[in-house]
């Protein structure tokens, strides 16, 4: 992804991307990489985001500081927690969201940084088939 790529979800979107990510994307890959199904692209970012914000608003609304990131399976998202300089990991379970349950929202690591270093560490890390 370009640099104005970049700008332009976080205009769109109205938050600032973390380093660690706006770095991952414009150097690495444009998503596809990653645990789960991979990051997703800048273009995926905005469609996902914009998804659960439309989705959530009659249940109080998609949290401004949650930026998905990766598509998990099984409905769940990797999204980072905005506006804390770590940038930390939690996995959400969108349709449970509604129903209060514990499962809907649980940490998965105190940075992004740490989440894709621990994904690129693992021994059996495959490369997703998009």
């Amino acid at each position: 992804a370009t640099p104005d790529h970049l700008d332009e979800v976080q205009a769109i979107l109205g938050v600032s991307l973390p380093k660690v990510l706006r770095r991952a994307l414009a150097k690495v890959a444009d998503g596809g990489f990653g645990p789960g199904a991979g990051l997703l692209s800048v273009g995926e970012i905005i469609r996902v985001t914009g998804r659960c914000r439309r989705d959530a608003a009659a249940s109080g609304g998609w949290p401004a500081r949650w930026l998905p990131v990766a598509e998990l399976g099984e409905g769940t998202l990797a999204c980072v927690i905005l506006g804390d300089p770590a940038a930390p990991v939690v996995v959400v379970d969108p349709s449970a969201l509604d129903d209060d349950s514990p499962q809907a929202v649980r940490p998965a690591a105190p940075s992004l940084a740490a989440w894709l270093g621990e994904w690129a560490a693992a021994p059996s890390t495959a490369l997703p088939t998009r």
